[in-house]
């Protein structure tokens, strides 16, 4: 007798495409962690994916609204954690402090956008019994599916020194001199609104 094949449910389906695309966007826009490990690189994915499901997103706009907040963030932190570094250059530290404001302010409008997005997408499901229904399920999944999605995940970027070789060996060079904080800001903006797309199995 002729088995029927197994059909996935559309609900769960949807959360697993809508983090896939989280988790592309997040792997290609987040600066690299302070340690460059295997396990270092896998926390940070990890961190970040957490967190835009502790956003619930669910569809694929709040989703990337979502991501960008959280690599914007990360970001932001990314320069503040380099001012130590460059105490003897006012400028350089004029630039990562206006770099670090800039991504904050992103960060915050991207918030503020998922969150009015979602009050509006709420309103609407409190009135259909079909809209409650999908916000349980997809709350009672959501964890299943990020780990699901974690599990996926190709292998990470290359390994690379966290600090360049020249550099550690002579300090004076600034391999890694930050752009211009507008310039900066664009080019960051631009990777999370239109990052590659890996293929992830």
């Amino acid at each position: 007798m002729a088995t029927t094949p197994h059909r996935p449910d559309p609900a769960q389906q949807r959360q697993r495409d809508i983090l896939d695309r989280a988790l592309r966007t997040l792997r290609y826009a987040l600066p690299p962690p302070l340690e460059d490990r295997p396990e270092a690189w896998k926390a940070r994915d990890r961190v970040a994916l957490a967190t835009v499901a502790a956003m619930r997103p669910a569809n694929p706009v709040e989703a990337r609204l979502a991501a960008l907040h959280v690599a914007t963030t990360a970001y932001a932190s990314h320069c503040l954690r380099r001012l130590p570094q460059c105490a003897d250059d006012p400028r350089r530290e004029a630039q990562l402090i206006a770099l670090a404001a800039s991504m904050g302010r992103e960060a915050r409008g991207c918030l503020g956008t998922l969150l009015r997005r979602q009050a509006v997408r709420k309103k609407h499901e409190a009135t259909a019994a079909a809209g409650r229904a999908s916000a349980a399920l997809a709350e009672q999944t959501l964890l299943a599916l990020m780990t699901a999605a974690l599990e996926r995940m190709p292998p990470g970027p290359p390994a690379r020194p966290a600090v360049p070789e020249a550099d550690r060996h002579d300090p004076s060079r600034q391999r890694d001199r930050p752009q211009d904080p507008g310039r900066r800001r664009d080019i960051t903006v631009a990777w999370v609104q239109s990052p590659p797309n890996p293929t992830i199995h």
